[in-house]
């Protein structure tokens, strides 16, 4: 995805240094031409998760041929899906439609919120040919772009993106489709599948995620995180117990640094790492690894004596400053609703939990002095109410058919009337405060 908005936006720069002044306003237009959908539903999530679920079962086996079959309506989901990872979904859309051995592509993006022109629009014409997908057609609001524009283009983009590790590793991974077809509506293809190209490409991925500087602060907060754990005498511990001294070493480390966002983010994705069990070794450079401490206490973080509502919290806080706020709510919607097809059930609780932890990033990375000022307050933490409101009042438990006779979907009123219920709890909590 990263590269599709990377050509959308060099395109976009080439031509508007390139024509004349007087042809701008061909390029700009008052509206999007395609709707823009908003946050992604928990139930299309779940839709994506079973495309892709093919994939997932084929990393068990070694080389094995594996073919996926997707159909116009699941392909434009993926898109979506795949665009709330990336951007913003409220400013950016794509939409794809399939034709025999060709694929159009439009997709509408917001330049600015200021000037009332503030969309482009584009349209892509993708045709197979042997072995591979070539633009062949390129329209830039009402500018037709010229065939050796857009391959000289495509061309760079290329070239720019095999000197980064990341982007050489997915194009070995594209090379291992053995056949491509585009029918009206759908598209196959077939791959041969190597779980060693995929675990490469995984690696440098997590490499990529966080630079060296990055890397020593997660290795120090984790250490410092162990050394607070063995301290505690009772198995149960509350998660304002260790929150407090960690951003107080926050407070200290950003006398020096002078980054309180980068500071703040390294707290949060140590903690989730703690508490969700997860090695954080397989994110640092193998050079380094070795300082990382290997003891595990035998401590338990919780909220409201619940381990669960800690890993809800923190977890939904890590893929918010990884990711978004949007992301981490997207992926907890549809975290519930799959639970409410089990014994666990639909949980409000749950909900309220990942909100809270996904309000307290947002705050804590959303620039130096909101950051600093939230490494303060929760320097200061005494109880849990103050960060994670009161969840007595709140349901959970509940089953598919329970949720639809009480709510009917995330979309009604009913559903809307809870979840502002539990956005103002959280205000009201101390550390959001004014």
């Amino acid at each position: 995805m990263r590269i599709v908005f990377t050509v959308i936006l060099i395109t976009s720069l080439v031509l508007v240094i390139l024509i004349p002044a007087g042809l701008v306003i061909m390029v700009f237009d008052l509206h999007p031409h395609i709707r823009i959908s908003g946050p992604v539903a928990g139930a299309d999530i779940q839709r994506a998760r079973q495309i892709l679920a093919p994939l997932k079962s084929s990393q068990e086996k070694s080389m094995a041929l594996t073919s996926l079959t997707i159909s116009e309506n699941d392909l434009n989901l993926l898109l979506t899906y795949g665009l709330t990872q990336f951007a913003d979904v409220e400013k950016m859309a794509f939409q794809a439609h399939l034709f025999p051995e060709t694929a159009v592509v439009y997709a509408s993006i917001q330049v600015s919120d200021i000037f009332p022109i503030k969309w482009i629009n584009l349209a892509a014409a993708v045709h197979l040919q042997p072995g591979k997908l070539k633009i062949q057609q390129l329209r830039v609001g009402r500018i037709q772009v010229p065939d050796p524009i857009v391959q000289w283009m495509a061309d760079q983009i290329h070239a720019k993106g095999m000197d980064t590790p990341r982007y050489a590793h997915a194009i070995s991974v594209a090379r291992q489709i053995q056949t491509l077809d585009i029918d009206k509506d759908r598209l196959t293809l077939e791959f041969q599948w190597n779980p060693l190209i995929l675990a490469t490409l995984t690696g440098e991925a997590k490499k990529q995620l966080f630079s060296s500087e990055h890397q020593k602060r997660l290795i120090e907060y984790h250490n410092y995180l162990v050394k607070l754990s063995s301290s505690f005498r009772q198995k149960k511990q509350s998660l304002s117990a260790v929150m407090k001294p960690l951003f107080r070493r926050a407070v200290e480390n950003t006398a020096l640094s002078q980054d309180p966002v980068s500071e703040n983010t390294a707290v949060l994705q140590v903690m989730a790492a703690y508490v969700m069990n997860q090695d954080l070794g397989g994110f640092l450079s193998p050079d380094i690894r070795h300082t990382v401490s290997s003891s595990r206490p035998d401590v338990v973080f919780v909220l409201y004596g619940r381990e669960d509502l800690a890993q809800h919290f923190l977890s939904s806080a890590a893929i918010t400053v990884l990711a978004s706020g949007k992301l981490a709510r997207s992926m907890g919607m549809a975290k519930e609703m799959e639970d409410a097809q089990t014994k666990s059930g639909y949980s409000f609780v749950d909900i309220s939990a990942n909100e809270a932890g996904i309000r307290l990033a947002e705050f804590a990375v959303s620039g130096p002095v909101n950051a600093r000022l939230m490494q303060q307050r929760a320097a200061e933490l005494s109880r849990e109410n103050q960060f994670m409101p009161d969840i007595k009042h709140l349901p959970e438990n509940m089953t598919a058919e329970a949720f639809q006779n009480q709510f009917n979907s995330p979309h009604s009123a009913a559903f809307a009337r809870i979840m502002h219920q539990i956005e103002s709890s959280i205000d009201a909590c101390h550390i959001h405060q004014n």
